[in-house]
């Protein structure tokens, strides 16, 4: 077994290799962290030499010519963002700007600059041409892809280690795993423990995708405020639930689901999922109950 471990997408990512002669795929791992690297500083919000900071900059005014890997995804997430509208939009980058989390506040942004931002949400206003051009309809709308570019990369690294001929895997970037081969064991954090803690495990051979309130979020007045926003309301979203884990066949639509069902949507009966509640309870979907072992 090799273990490759390397720093992109603003989280500690890991790739483990279970295939026999593992030493010869230490140069495919080299060349996959440089391409999520490389995918990760175009698709960064927060950098503004990225390509996504560059069409946000010239939102109603221009096309920006991006990376392939940045249309392509942008391409992909517009079309998830009109499927589940009001409860995922990629468009959500003037609520980002405005509520600043990761940071200790003094104060909540207006209701009034609140209720602004609401109105340049919309993915509709995305606007793509060949050639790898993008633009925003409307001046002060922005694109932040940080809710899918996990999953976009994970699914990405799977499909490079299966073209490489590996034949057993996981990888895990941050909250979204992927297993390559037979099935292994995934574990679900513990919400209400230190990192690496987990509360149980999933066997399985596909994508594992874990969103919560607790990752991040920050601190007014003694109440939390999570990253995860409200769309309708414009303000972080107050559930009852902590986190919740979805196994499905791509990490991107994992991360895309959990935010709709963050959001309110419903999660369907014969969807695969374990949320776990603010209270300590978790409920485990019955088509999962075989495959979950507690710790």
């Amino acid at each position: 077994m090799i273990e490759h471990i390397f720093f992109g997408l603003g989280t500690v990512n890991s790739i483990k290799i279970y295939d026999n002669d593992s030493k010869h795929y230490e140069s495919l791992l080299q060349d996959i962290q440089k391409r999520i690297e490389y995918i990760s500083s175009h698709c960064n919000f927060y950098d503004d030499k990225s390509d996504i900071s560059r069409i946000n900059h010239l939102a109603g005014q221009d096309y920006v010519t991006v990376d392939n890997e940045t249309y392509k995804l942008i391409r992909e997430a517009k079309a998830y963002s009109l499927k589940y509208k009001g409860f995922f939009d990629i468009t959500v980058g003037p609520l980002t700007s405005l509520w600043h989390i990761n940071t200790n506040r003094d104060e909540l942004p207006s209701q009034q600059d609140i209720d602004q931002a609401i109105t340049k949400i919309n993915a509709q206003d995305i606007l793509l041409k060949e050639d790898n051009q993008i633009a925003l309809a409307h001046k002060g709308q922005a694109i932040d892809l940080g809710s899918i570019a996990k999953g976009y990369c994970v699914d990405l690294t799977k499909e490079l280690l299966i073209e490489a001929g590996v034949k057993e895997a996981i990888i895990q970037y941050g909250g979204s795993v992927a297993v390559v081969g037979k099935k292994k064991k995934v574990g679900i954090q513990n919400p209400f423990g230190s990192l690496g803690d987990v509360m149980g495990s999933i066997e399985t051979n596909a994508c594992v995708v874990t969103s919560g309130t607790y990752e991040h979020y920050f601190i007014h007045e003694n109440k939390r405020y999570s990253h995860l926003f409200d769309l309708r309301t414009g303000y972080p979203i107050e559930t009852d639930m902590m986190s919740l884990t979805i196994v499905t066949s791509s990490a991107l639509l994992g991360d895309v689901l959990t935010t709709v069902y963050f959001n309110g949507g419903i999660i369907p009966n014969n969807e695969n999922v374990c949320v776990i509640m603010n209270d300590g309870r978790y409920y485990l979907s019955e088509s999962l109950r075989k495959e979950f072992y507690a710790r």
